[in-house]
């Protein structure tokens, strides 16, 4: 047959594996078990199980549809040729993509740094998300700020998406449930009967439960011979398994509510349906992948599969919703029919009307980054933030905190950092970009390990407040988020918001219980966020000024020095716009005094001599002349 040579290698090392395993093995009956004194022999028998059951369900799939593929392969191959033996360059990429995700499919990823990174991804879940309250539920919202705008934008009948969602909900809530030990169990016999078939289909193509390989994973685990080492994993591991279970439950909970409510709306559409040429079942299946995600390894792009799984970590979601937006956005205005087009705009109006009522302006895709372009390139001198500027502009009270980061935030709920889609198209959306020594290290670090390289440089955080002495501080930077939560409400009611020399800013008592409450659960409060991005930009504005006054010093005794008069004119003009631009952010600090104080021209017409002297300074000190 005419179909790729890697793939065929790739099927023959995977048979040759299985023979010299059932080789060292002697009985299929005892090939879950490599025997003491024998080849290949291991003490952990579930995962010499596991090894030769997945070597085995690959050969028996090759079997059953292997021939059906290349075949089908091997056709392709054959179309891509164009007249005269030319190849179809589109045609031709398309076919390879096809071609490596194949290949990719016959190649089992096993052993010790496959183990490793593996270990360490679940570790830095446990780290960044599932030990959070916060992250379970915000996790749980993904249907109606996903789901609903697609089913709206494609039947145009957004309070329809609703109603069938909800009724998503009530047999998401019958088929699933988690025991006492916090095991989920999906059972789809408790779903009506109309929906079953739908179910077990999405079940058997995994979309429906996402958890199985990490279940597998428990009896798989690495042993690296250091009986201290594998002790603490299998610990770490059990506790991993179990936090895990519950974002399996709420995922569960997800795709059968979408699943449902598009099957039902499409049920009721059946003339859409025939302009999609799709059927319920396709459709609802359709929307679970584009609206919630497909994540086994089949499904995943190339790029993420020929990279390090660790920098890679948390990529499909962020990549689902930049395909989400990107593809409304596409269809609306470059659509091929009129229908097509009216549903891109009502998709994508959707869906950043959610994105705006979750979390604000501030959590609209690409809003901030259009604002910032914008006063960038306008005439004032001062760095300007979106949210500043609804404040300054619009209202500095609730309805303004409203439209900067959501309408829970009225309530006293911050979902802002929770639902924020504005950093779904960065590269690198786990850094907070700065300026300097440490903000390189960041971006290295996020850019090599990916969010893992994120958890590192907390740990070094975590370093420095402990030794500058804030050792509480520090503890809170070296646990993970659902403990650090608690953690730091319990220090802000105890000791207030400090600084980093321990001078406390806001009294423990001004703080409200029910934001403590909030916050220890690893839900942002609005209160306590308001102080935190307060101080935040109060900082930020301090150092652009700060830093802003030495540039023009500098530049105006290396113009002094050149005796350039033009020069030094324009930066005495310099100078006076960076006094005016301080006048315009003096009311953010509520005119507090002594803080961004205007420096007369005198202070730079100063700097020149202020140089001579200190240089005069300096050699004494160093020659004694």
């Amino acid at each position: 047959a005419q179909f790729d040579a890697k793939a065929k290698n790739a099927f023959a090392d995977m048979v040759k594996n299985l023979y010299f395993q059932s080789l060292d093995e002697r009985s299929a009956r005892l090939s879950g078990s490599r025997r003491l004194n024998r080849a290949g022999y291991d003490e952990n028998m579930m995962k010499s199980f596991l090894s030769h059951a997945r070597a085995e369900a690959s050969l028996i799939a090759q079997m059953e549809t292997g021939a059906e593929v290349n075949t089908a392969l091997a056709e392709a191959a054959k179309e891509v040729k164009g007249d005269g033996n030319v190849r179809d360059k589109e045609r031709q990429s398309v076919y390879n993509m096809v071609v490596r995700h194949y290949r990719d499919g016959l190649t089992q990823q096993e052993g010790p740094v496959q183990a490793v990174m593996d270990r360490l991804a679940a570790a830095n879940s446990v780290y960044m998300l599932t030990s959070s309250i916060g992250y379970h539920l915000t996790n749980a919202t993904q249907p109606a700020m996903v789901t609903v705008p697609r089913i709206a934008g494609d039947f145009n009948n957004y309070s329809g998406a609703w109603s069938a969602l909800f009724k998503g909900y009530k047999v998401a809530m019958g088929a699933t449930s988690m025991s006492r030990n916090m095991q989920t169990k999906i059972d789809l016999d408790k779903v009506p009967q109309q929906y079953r078939k739908l179910l077990e289909n999405l079940q058997l193509r995994q979309l429906l439960d996402v958890g199985m390989e990490e279940d597998l994973a428990e009896f798989d685990r690495f042993q690296t011979g250091f009986e201290f080492i594998d002790r603490g994993t299998g610990v770490l591991g059990k506790i991993t398994h179990k936090l895990y279970q519950v974002a399996r439950y709420v995922e569960a909970q997800n795709r059968i509510s979408a699943a449902v409510a598009a099957y039902d709306v499409a049920q009721n559409n059946t003339q859409r349906l025939s302009d999609l040429k799709m059927n319920a079942q396709e459709y609802a299946t359709a929307v679970v992948e584009d609206t919630q995600g497909n994540f086994s390894r089949l499904d995943a792009p190339l790029l993420l599969k020929s990279l390090p799984k660790l920098t890679v970590q948390y990529r499909k979601y962020q990549l689902l919703m930049a395909w989400h937006y990107s593809k409304a956005f596409k269809e609306g205005f470059a659509g091929e029919t009129p229908t097509a087009r009216a549903i891109g705009k009502r998709t994508l109006g959707y869906s950043l009307a959610h994105a705006a009522l979750g979390a604000g302006a501030t959590g609209v895709p690409l809003l901030s980054t259009a604002f910032w372009l914008t006063t960038f390139l306008g005439d004032e001198d001062e760095p300007d933030d979106l949210e500043r500027y609804i404040k300054r502009e619009i209202d500095d009270g609730v309805f303004g905190t409203a439209l900067s980061r959501g309408i829970f935030s009225a309530v006293g709920i911050d979902l802002s950092t929770k639902l924020n889609q504005s950093k779904i198209f960065h590269p690198l959306p786990y850094v907070d970009y700065q300026l300097g020594e440490s903000g390189a290290k960041d971006i290295f670090f996020n850019a090599l390990a990916g969010p893992v390289g994120t958890t590192g440089v907390n740990f070094f955080r975590a370093g420095e407040y402990a030794a500058q002495g804030d050792v509480f501080k520090g503890m809170e930077y070296a646990v993970p988020k659902g403990i650090r939560s608690a953690m730091e409400s319990y220090r802000l009611a105890t000791d207030g918001y400090t600084m980093r020399n321990g001078d406390v800013i806001v009294d423990p008592r001004e703080i409200d219980a029910f934001s403590l409450l909030v916050n220890a659960m690893g839900i942002p409060s609005t209160e306590i966020q308001e102080i935190k991005w307060t101080r935040g930009q109060q900082y930020e504005l301090e150092q652009y000024f700060s830093n802003e006054s030495g540039k023009i010093r500098k530049e105006y005794i290396k113009a002094n020095k050149a005796r350039d008069r033009q020069g030094m004119k324009n930066l005495r003009e310099e100078w006076r716009e960076l006094q005016d631009a301080k006048d315009r952010v003096r009311p953010f600090f509520n005119d507090t005094r002594g803080v961004l104080n205007r420096q007369s021209v005198s202070d730079l017409l100063r700097a020149p001599r202020e140089q001579k002297k200190r240089e005069a300074k300096g050699r004494s000190k160093l020659s004694g002349s």
